[in-house]
């Protein structure tokens, strides 16, 4: 389990009613990552704000129809990788042909995920209008992060930075342990 290093009070009474339904839960407020800050490109978005181009969807799933609702999403389960596998996953995308025409793929830094959260929900902390079908909590003891390619800064080779997408924070966790991934492409 890896450990949080953030919180935020609002974020922990969303946590609780998120726990029990196990579903997204948002607060009425102005959004930190509102949709339209967002250009839709089928299978990637790109950041008007920050210039970066996101996979809509988590390695692992593909974008594709859903056929119960006979909209697009992402399919599949996400997958789970430890850090250097993740690392790996991104040069090895880039090296067999790329995805969605571009070749400069990466994991991205712990700032660029954090540009992402929607701070105004949990469960997960992400615009699933954005980036749909996003892991998150599932009461089975597993909190959703994503790895960045941030190591920490206190001289230890072993633990790298993470999003817990649950609620929006910074976690770490061991290079060895298993985690999502989310790759990130430079757009401008």
């Amino acid at each position: 389990m890896f450990k949080k290093s953030v919180t935020y009070p609002i974020i922990g009474l969303l946590l609780i009613s998120s726990f029990v339904s196990h579903a997204q839960t948002c607060i009425p407020a102005s959004a930190f990552t509102p949709t339209n800050q967002f250009t839709d490109r089928g299978d990637t978005v790109s950041d008007n704000k920050t210039g970066l181009m996101w996979k809509k969807c988590t390695e692992g799933q593909t974008w594709g129809m859903l056929v119960t609702t006979n909209t697009y999403g992402c399919i599949g389960d996400p997958a789970k990788y430890k850090w250097k596998s993740a690392l790996e996953l991104a040069q090895s995308t880039n090296s067999s042909g790329g995805f969605a025409g571009y070749v400069d793929w990466r994991v991205p830094n712990m700032s660029e995920l954090i540009s992402i959260v929607e701070y105004q929900c949990v469960g997960p902390a992400l615009n699933l209008a954005v980036f749909p079908n996003s892991p998150r909590y599932k009461g089975d003891g597993y909190w959703p992060l994503y790895w960045s390619s941030s190591q920490l800064a206190t001289g230890t080779s072993q633990v790298a930075l993470g999003l817990d997408t649950n609620g929006g924070d910074f976690g770490q966790d061991s290079k060895n342990a298993y985690h999502h991934v989310r790759l990130v492409r430079d757009s401008k």
